[in-house]
């Protein structure tokens, strides 16, 4: 289902009416993220029947961290990329309001 919703967003942003592809690459490289997040989280849980079976039990508790981290991981990952190719400022939001940025851009 969210596969399909990201495809769906991701043909309205090749409509052909935008002028500034900016847009679609930052709206690319989000979709990319989002689509590593989702491959591993999936690959990640498609080994807990094996886990279960063979009763590695730490492998299992071991997997659950991993997964716990994985959204994190893809956030900070997303704003490297984000900041990197896009010169996007890296702002931290906690509780609705701006904590901190690297730039005055936020």
């Amino acid at each position: 289902m969210r596969a399909e919703r990201a495809r769906a967003v991701a043909q309205r942003l090749r409509d052909p009416r935008l002028t500034d592809s900016r847009g679609f690459d930052i709206a690319q490289a989000l979709l990319d993220g989002f689509n590593r997040h989702y491959r591993l989280f999936r690959e990640t849980s498609a080994q807990a029947k094996r886990r279960f079976e063979q009763a590695d039990w730490h492998g299992q508790q071991r997997a659950q961290r991993e997964r716990i981290e994985f959204y994190d991981k893809r956030v900070d990952e997303a704003a490297e990329r984000l900041q990197k190719e896009f010169q996007a400022s890296s702002c931290r939001w906690t509780s609705g309001s701006r904590s901190s940025c690297t730039t005055s851009a936020c």
